[in-house]
């Protein structure tokens, strides 16, 4: 890793939540800039999450039902 790399600092944590729960994702990062984060569900991309921090609402099987 280079000089101004990006480092995790906290790892998200694993979460079991169940149908209309909501699961909070976070992480914490340190780098050079502004960082971008890129979130996934069962290996799909969850689009509209470029915060480092965020809201999963009324999860069901299929996934969220709404992200803040």
């Amino acid at each position: 890793m280079g000089e101004y790399s990006p480092v995790i600092l906290r790892e998200p944590q694993s979460q079991t939540v169940f149908q209309g729960q909501t699961a909070r994702l976070g992480v914490e990062a340190r780098g050079v800039g502004e960082l971008a984060y890129q979130w996934y569900f069962e290996g799909a991309v969850l689009p509209g999450l470029p915060r480092r921090c965020s809201n999963l609402r009324t999860f069901s099987p299929s996934g969220p039902a709404a992200i803040t």
